[in-house]
């Protein structure tokens, strides 16, 4: 089971990206730090020089896995052998909508696709191919297992389900992962887009099935909505997986990502976001202060952060004690109501370090 991360090649397609070499090479450096096995670094129809970009990569990121999306065209196919990277990934639309609105085409034009694709890349030089499936959770199952099943024939070395327009439930995607896993007999993968937010959370179910692994981008970067986010499915699959990513390095990695992809990183963001790691609320606040994983999924520390407790409008007696303490005060109970009092008047959550001063300036003048 592994993640392939798709920053430089879907995230790249987000409006606002700005993916200079520079940018590139920071982000596959990074992405080597945390232990992510393959990076999918760009279109061969799209990105220009990317055996460059190979060669750059081998040399900061030595150990990372490189992947090259092609449409199914010889033309293409070619343009990604050429690069040197480790996989060259056809892509071919398997829906009815895809097959007949966009491309004019028919199931039986999509079966013989299939094996030519293969053939194309061999012959051009490929070290290993892979095929995608577009839109394949809206494609009729059958013609998904024939077409897994003809892959199988091709030779392919591994297969990817893409969720195109993110219609699939993680039920619903478990399944079509176990009927393609079955019909093809060898690794099987997923891409997931978020346009109903489900995509991380599919990308979790699909590996849950028998998927070998599952794609993700910095951030849940992408086209529309984005995809399942590689920072949320490292720490997923370190905390409940059994995997080691060093995941000390994502808060740096996403920052580059964001600045990349001309995005910001909200306070609130998973994994990641400055402020997951704050508490104020009086319940919160006294379960972490007894266990910390009462209410954390994992110790901020794997992160490079650390917890603070706040003290605010939420926040109960007990709460206001142990922070008084905490501080080395000892108020009495009168003067611990009248700084509950004053920070339910509080606008924001203070920090217990504030607790001196209020309690100051609560105390009567001397005469």
């Amino acid at each position: 089971m592994f993640l392939l991360d798709a920053t430089l090649r879907e995230g790249a397609q987000s409006p606002d990206a700005r993916l200079t070499r520079r940018r590139q090479l920071a982000i596959l450096r990074g992405l080597a730090a945390v232990g992510i096995e393959e990076a999918e670094i760009g279109c061969a129809s799209r990105d220009n020089d990317l055996r460059g970009l190979v060669c750059s990569a081998r040399r900061v990121a030595p150990g990372l896995r490189l992947s090259v999306w092609c449409r199914g065209l010889p033309s293409d196919l070619a343009l990604g052998a050429a690069s040197g990277a480790d996989i060259v990934h056809a892509s071919l639309p398997v829906s009815h909508l895809h097959l007949t609105r966009r491309l004019g085409k028919d199931e039986a034009w999509l079966l013989e696709q299939i094996p030519r694709a293969a053939e194309a890349a061999r012959r051009a030089g490929a070290r290993g191919v892979a095929i995608g499936f577009e839109d394949a959770t809206r494609a009729d199952p059958h013609l998904l297992v024939r077409a897994c099943q003809r892959a199988r024939e091709a030779g392919f070395d591994r297969l990817r389900l893409a969720d195109t327009v993110s219609v699939a439930l993680p039920a619903r995607l478990a399944t079509l992962v176990r009927l393609a896993c079955a019909a093809f007999g060898g690794p099987v993968g997923v891409h997931c887009h978020d346009d109903f937010g489900l995509a991380t959370g599919n990308a979790v179910a699909a590996l849950d099935a028998g998927a070998s692994w599952a794609d993700g981008c910095l951030l849940g970067g992408g086209e529309r909505a984005g995809t399942a986010r590689s920072e949320a499915l490292c720490a997923w699959l370190t905390v409940h997986g059994g995997h080691a990513y060093r995941l000390e390095h994502l808060p740096g990695l996403c920052r580059k990502a964001a600045l990349a992809l001309g995005r910001r990183i909200p306070a609130h963001a998973p994994v990641v976001g400055e402020g997951i790691w704050r508490a104020a609320s009086g319940l919160h606040v006294d379960g972490l202060a007894k266990a910390a994983a009462s209410y954390e999924p994992f110790d901020p520390g794997l992160v490079g952060a650390s917890r603070s407790l706040l003290l605010g409008s939420q926040s109960g007696r007990g709460a206001v004690r142990a922070a008084c303490l905490e501080q080395g005060l000892l108020p009495d109970a009168q003067a611990c109501d009248r700084l509950l009092e004053l920070l339910r008047r509080q606008s924001r959550p203070v920090d217990p370090s504030a607790l001196p001063g209020m309690l100051a300036e609560l105390s009567p003048a001397p005469l």
